[in-house]
């Protein structure tokens, strides 16, 4: 869980090359695919499809 909790964090504040690093990978796909956890949200972009919609 803490590999993880780094992982993600690390990423957070665009430093996946550093988190793979970090962890002893040789490079940044185990990362991406085992340690960074994805949102478990959708980021809010009602703005931009309403803008979308009203033509702006």
């Amino acid at each position: 869980m803490f590999r993880k909790t780094v992982a993600t964090v690390l990423s957070g504040h665009g430093l996946i090359t550093e988190a793979a690093a970090h962890l002893g990978h040789a490079n940044e796909s185990i990362t991406k695919k085992f340690y960074i956890q994805k949102p478990s949200t959708a980021p809010d972009v009602s703005h931009a499809l309403e803008s979308l919609v009203s033509g702006r």
